[in-house]
């Protein structure tokens, strides 16, 4: 399995969850959406859940998961990943204080890891 793979699902996945967001908000809001080639395969109320379930149906750890919500999450120096800020302040203000510098093979999304290795 590819990072390249993996971010490839997630990139999909996100654009397919965004179009039917509108629709399955009112039923679902807050719960976890979990994704494999663009199709949301389950609705869980817990991280865990939706995480168990993945490793359950994807070993290969080929899916995404998605928060149901309509509310714009900042998640911190994740957010500004796809920069290119290098001389940024923030950015070398995170890297001196131990921040992530993005250079796992984990994608995030929503707080919750998206796949596993």
């Amino acid at each position: 399995m590819t990072s390249r793979r993996q971010a490839l699902e997630v990139d999909r996945n996100y654009a397919a969850f965004e179009r039917v967001l509108s629709e399955i908000l009112p039923d679902h809001r807050d719960q976890l959406a979990l994704m494999r080639d663009q199709r949301i395969v389950g609705f869980f109320d817990q991280p865990r859940e939706a995480l168990h379930a993945a490793c359950e149906l994807f070993p290969d750890g080929i899916y995404s998961i998605q928060e149901v919500t309509d509310k714009p999450i900042d998640l911190g120096y994740w957010s500004h990943v796809g920069c290119n800020a290098s001389d940024d302040e923030n950015t070398r203000h995170s890297r001196e204080s131990g921040s992530p510098d993005g250079g796992g093979d984990t994608q995030m999304s929503s707080g919750f890891p998206l796949s596993r290795e």
